[in-house]
């Protein structure tokens, strides 16, 4: 049976057909690959920027950071801190509005402000 010529000949156009559809498929495949690649190197690029959000969520839930920022926004301080003031020449304006934001109810009064 594998001897004769007619099984040979089926044989031959099995493998004929197998071949030309590995080969019609090749670009398909090489498409799908560097599609493939692509969607891989944007998922790394995504994974780093997940690790940097994930390290600034953890700096922004800091004690040191809230510390920083409610000094910095709403000009408060710790319990026994003395807070400098450094004046220009000829400046009075800044000395009165100074004094507003350093009160107790100026602090109120900016919170507030920034939040509604």
């Amino acid at each position: 049976m594998f001897r004769s010529p007619i099984f040979t000949i089926l044989l031959l156009v099995g493998i004929g057909f197998v071949v030309s559809a590995i080969i019609k498929n090749r670009p398909y495949s090489l498409e799908i690959e560097s599609s493939l690649n692509n969607v891989q190197g944007q998922f790394k690029k995504l994974e780093d920027q997940q690790k940097n959000l994930d390290k600034l969520v953890d700096y922004f839930k800091s004690i040191s950071f809230q510390e920083k920022e409610a000094r910095i926004k709403y000009n408060l301080k710790k319990p026994g801190e003395e807070v400098f003031i450094i004046k220009k020449e000829g400046s009075e304006e800044l000395d009165q509005s100074a004094e507003v934001k350093n009160s107790f109810w100026g602090s109120i009064k900016n919170w507030f402000s920034k939040i509604f």
